[in-house]
């Protein structure tokens, strides 16, 4: 039986926290042009594999700090009610 410890605990939380200024860290480095794009891609992915009906309830976060910008995704799902 895997057992957690504090140190496993310290040790994933600074895992993730290393994690998260590296992505960010890259994010803040794409041009412009590529955020854009690989932004596009994303939205275009989530259209194309979410199943979502007239009437579902969607949220996301405000993109902040360079992070993915999927707002266009969610106007062509209100778009269709949802």
């Amino acid at each position: 039986m895997n057992r957690i410890t504090a140190t496993s605990l310290e040790d994933n939380t600074a895992w993730r926290r290393a994690l998260r200024r590296d992505m960010a860290a890259r994010r803040q480095a794409l041009a412009p042009a590529e955020y854009a794009e690989l932004s596009a891609r994303l939205v275009a992915a989530l259209l194309a594999t979410l199943p979502l009906e007239a009437g579902a309830v969607v949220g996301f976060c405000w993109p902040v700090k360079n992070e993915p910008d999927v707002r266009p995704a969610l106007a062509a799902w209100r778009q269709r009610g949802i």
